[in-house]
């Protein structure tokens, strides 16, 4: 997965609620710490990690809607890579080793 992630800025992850046997969140930290734009369902704990319009988007099974979203991000390069920006700074700021041995640490 990783290799896959690095050869592209947008990773396109949809869930079912917890009808989902790997760790999806696993693919979705992945995603955001190799700086890709997140589109996947608001299912789970996606909503932990993935802030719509922020660091990604999430499906919303509406095909003319979710079309239009994906064709955003791909043919708008500011938005993407502000999108992108955002994902390696929540990656690094809440879920980087540091940050989270600073949770445990105040426990």
């Amino acid at each position: 997965l990783a290799e896959l992630l690095s050869g592209g800025h947008i990773a396109v992850l949809p869930t079912r609620d917890y009808r989902t046997v790997c760790p999806v969140s696993a693919n979705i930290m992945q995603a955001l710490a190799s700086s890709c734009v997140v589109v996947t369902t608001n299912a789970n704990a996606n909503a932990e990690l993935v802030e719509p319009g922020v660091n990604g988007e999430f499906l919303s099974f509406d095909e003319t809607r979710d079309t239009e979203l994906l064709q955003q991000i791909i043919t708008d390069v500011s938005v993407r890579q502000r999108m992108i920006h955002a994902a390696r700074e929540r990656v690094a700021r809440d879920h980087s080793p540091q940050a989270v041995g600073r949770l445990m640490d105040d426990d």
